[in-house]
């Protein structure tokens, strides 16, 4: 009877019931436990939302506004699991004479036509100078506009 079962949860809700229940479902949880799943899973698309948007939006802006300056690849990698993603590993001197390191992940056919030790341009946030991209292996190009 599923009145019943409605019924019921009304009824529980109003004698002060100490659990809270969410009513309409087929099995009630306590609210604590589906707020713990909401942030888990919430936590799980923001992670997906920001290498969606965020860091290509970054990468672009580097384009736009990042600061020139002669950088090396130091290595080249690969980490394999379901698919394989290549990495090329690279160095460069800040304006002030900081070095620092950069790792980008790169489409398969830029990472062939790379070698450890070339000279490559990086564009660098000078607010935050360990945000870099290698320009020729990036996926914008900068345009007089």
């Amino acid at each position: 009877m599923p009145g019943y079962s409605r019924q019921r949860n009304r009824e529980r809700r109003l004698a002060g019931s100490t659990r809270e229940t969410i009513v309409g479902t087929s099995s009630s949880f306590p609210l604590h436990e589906n707020l713990l799943f909401a942030l888990f899973w919430n936590s799980i698309v923001f992670l997906f939302q920001w290498e969606i948007t965020v860091v290509p939006l970054i990468r672009r802006g580097l384009v736009v506004r990042g600061r020139p300056i002669m950088g090396r690849i130091v290595d080249k990698k690969t980490q394999t699991g379901k698919t394989t993603t290549y990495y090329v590993l690279y160095t460069y001197d800040t304006d002030l004479g900081q070095p620092q390191r950069g790792k980008m992940a790169v489409a398969r056919e830029l990472w062939n036509g790379v070698q450890p030790g070339q000279l490559m341009t990086v564009l660098y946030d000078r607010s935050r100078p360990r945000r870099s991209v290698i320009y020729a292996l990036g996926n914008y190009e900068a345009v007089r506009g």
